[in-house]
């Protein structure tokens, strides 16, 4: 379409691909390729709009554990690594404890851990987050486990700024060599599911940032082809 000062103007929405998204003003920015109007330039960068984060296909995960863990030794900091189990994810993997992000953007953390111990005296336990290997400040939890085979149930949950690929840990550690994370095995009378020593959960809750490749939705400001927006990325 030309405009009445002769200048082509492209309106509608297009199919566009994501060619970069290192944003020298952090303002979660992308350049694209739109191969309808454009051919295969690429294009300034285009902010995003139309709450361009409330799209499907969104990066989460739930994973547990299905065995023991016991801390590595009295004041021992333990990565929690025992037998984690996938319930549901999307654009999350989780590999030898490592949960890593596929998008960059904020997350919500959340985790509940169950913690027991074999002797009679009571004692405490630290579990905290670790960021690429790095302990991420002010997020240690604690809690006291009474003596005696008593259960002791901790909960917490944090939000972190991520970068696509980067991983979390849950690292744990007590004063008491006999601490341990406690899974317990589906029951009967009443037939009920199995406790998992740790539940984690991990779900992208804004900034989203849509990486190299990815297809998004893109227009262009009064039809101007020189002023791109992305409007949410595709199934």
């Amino acid at each position: 379409m030309v405009d009445p000062l002769g200048r082509v103007r492209f309106f509608g929405v297009y199919s566009a691909k994501v060619v970069d998204n290192k944003d020298p003003l952090k303002k979660g920015r992308v350049k694209l390729q739109i191969l309808q109007p454009t051919g295969i330039a690429t294009t300034d960068w285009a902010p995003g709009c139309l709450g361009a984060t409330a799209q499907t296909g969104f990066p989460y995960g739930t994973f547990t554990t299905s065995a023991n863990q016991t801390v590595a030794g009295a004041n021992t900091a333990t990565v929690v690594n025992s037998s984690f189990t996938t319930q549901d994810a999307n654009k999350i993997t989780i590999s030898n404890g490592k949960i890593t992000v596929q998008e960059t953007g904020d997350y919500f953390v959340m985790f509940s851990a169950v913690f027991t111990k074999s002797n009679a005296n009571s004692t405490t336990v630290d579990l905290w987050l670790r960021k690429n290997g790095v302990n991420v400040p002010d997020s240690n939890t604690r809690v006291t486990i009474s003596g005696g085979g008593g259960e002791t149930v901790m909960v917490a949950n944090f939000i972190l700024d991520l970068n696509a690929k980067d991983y979390i840990e849950f690292v744990f550690s007590s004063p008491d060599a006999n601490t341990k994370l406690t899974y317990y095995s589906a029951s009967s009378n009443p037939t009920r599911p199995a406790v998992p020593g740790m539940i984690a959960t991990i779900n992208l809750i804004g900034k989203y940032l849509p990486q190299p490749g990815t297809k998004v939705w893109a227009m262009f400001e009064a039809g101007d082809p020189e002023y791109p927006v992305w409007i949410g990325a595709q199934q």
